[in-house]
């Protein structure tokens, strides 16, 4: 008996929501690579690039689900830890639902199939989706 190749659940729906929860809490995680420097990312949208590699979803529907899930958690997060209204809260956490289906929207104009086995090209377009996902 094979080993089963690995798969998440079958129904795609909680599959996206699974993932977009663990991306969710992987965006909080911010990584400070210079000291002095004021530049940070975090591990969101990694986690993200990763799963459809690995766990091939329909990605533009997996962009929005991970960005109404990535406000979501943002939004109640900050509800509970400071005295900010709902609309302010809204307003200042709604930049990273566009930022994950703006880089969805990218992904998906990609076949990604095509470039797994060129990691340094797929490296490249992920770099450059994030980088213009993040200041549209």
């Amino acid at each position: 008996m094979g080993l089963k190749k690995f798969s998440l659940p079958y129904n795609t729906t909680i599959s996206i929501v699974l993932l977009a929860l663990l991306i969710a809490i992987g965006s909080e995680v911010k990584l400070m690579p210079f000291e002095d420097f004021p530049f940070r990312f975090g591990l969101g949208s990694m986690i993200f690039f990763l799963a459809i590699l690995i766990q091939p979803v329909p990605i533009i529907r997996f962009g929005v689900v991970t960005g109404f899930i990535v406000v979501l958690f943002r939004v109640i997060s900050d509800l509970l830890a400071t005295d900010y209204g709902f609309l302010q809260i809204l307003i200042e956490r709604f930049p990273a639902a566009l930022f994950y289906i703006i880089f969805a929207l990218f992904f998906s104009k990609v076949n990604i199939d095509k470039y797994k086995s060129k990691p340094i090209a797929l490296g490249l377009f992920a770099t450059l989706f994030e980088f213009v996902s993040n200041f549209i």
